[in-house]
């Protein structure tokens, strides 16, 4: 839990000239990707898109940076968000 990377590439502002801009519009037609193949396996609900996981990611963000117990309670918000997309 102590490397946030990927959260924040996804959720934090940087430069215009930073590299990162790059790898997050990577990330992003990636996730987009993913999103489609699992949703055309039939293993996403046809209305889940990439905000669904900007929110995870942001929710999860709150529960590291502001549980008494992390671990926890990043374990119960996964597992209750992983359960609601699916078909």
């Amino acid at each position: 839990m102590k490397d946030r990377a990927f959260t924040a590439v996804f959720l934090y502002d940087f430069p215009p000239d930073s590299p990162v801009n790059r790898s997050r519009a990577e990330a992003g037609k990636a996730l987009h990707q993913l999103l489609d193949a699992a949703k055309t396996a039939g293993d996403l609900r046809q209305d889940a898109d990439a905000n669904d996981i900007m929110l995870l990611l942001k929710a999860h963000d709150g529960v590291l940076r502001w549980s008494g117990d992390p671990a926890q309670e990043s374990q119960r918000l996964v597992e209750r968000f992983l359960r609601s997309p699916h078909t």
